[in-house]
């Protein structure tokens, strides 16, 4: 009986927008679930007690609420966004390194990796479902398995919150799925497909983490 062994790309024969369109019925839907067990009016009054008063925060309840059909249509916009953008970016520096992939391709690693944003969005919807006794600052700073978790946050810079939620398992899953890709669809070692993904998700993810310390910065 013959037998055909699975080509290593073969994880990657799929259509990118049957699994785009699961991601984003799956982002809505923890969105939902967010509006309407995390979004309360007591987190809103727990979170802005101290800076609006209850007249205000009562217009803002009113209209979050009359807007909220809007944070569904963002959910998968900002998703395609994101992976557009960091599809263009591998492409481009593939593209350089002289071991070019096809834009389809890279949407396709991308896309893949962007399961592991999925799970941070489940885990961190799930913690604040189960744990509505939440402070703001909880809300503003929990990000699941950080080094940002082992810290005291009030001994914290708030311009230092971000970039150590960004160090985490997840970043480091992230890295390893992207690499995966390229080494699976281009032949290229652990080692070089690594140096890909630092030479252009990694700066791109730098600019972007230097740009949101400015803005806290600017606003502090």
């Amino acid at each position: 009986m013959n037998t055909t062994a699975a080509k290593p790309n073969d994880f990657y024969a799929f259509k990118f927008w049957y699994v785009f369109f699961a991601y984003a019925v799956m982002y809505v839907l923890l969105t939902f679930l967010a509006n309407r067990y995390v979004y309360t009016p007591e987190f809103y009054y727990s979170l802005f007690h101290n800076t609006l008063d209850s007249d205000r925060i009562g217009q803002l309840i009113d209209r979050n609420h009359q807007y909220q059909w809007t944070s569904y249509l963002v959910q998968p916009l900002f998703l395609l966004l994101r992976c557009a953008i960091f599809a263009s970016v591998l492409f481009a520096g593939l593209l350089l390194s002289k071991q070019s992939l096809s834009f389809g391709k890279c949407l396709k690693i991308v896309i893949i990796a962007d399961g592991v944003a999925l799970i941070v969005t489940l885990i961190r919807t799930a913690w604040f479902i189960l744990r509505p006794e939440s402070s703001p600052i909880d809300f503003q700073t929990f990000y699941p398995l950080s080094i940002i978790q082992l810290m005291d946050i009030h001994k914290i810079p708030k311009y230092l919150i971000y970039p150590l939620q960004q160090i985490n398992l997840f970043e480091v899953c992230y890295w390893v799925l992207l690499a995966f890709g390229i080494k699976t669809l281009t032949g290229r070692k652990w080692g070089r497909s690594f140096t890909v993904v630092a030479a252009t998700y990694g700066i791109s993810m730098l600019i972007w983490i230097l740009a949101v310390v400015f803005i806290t910065l600017q606003f502090s």
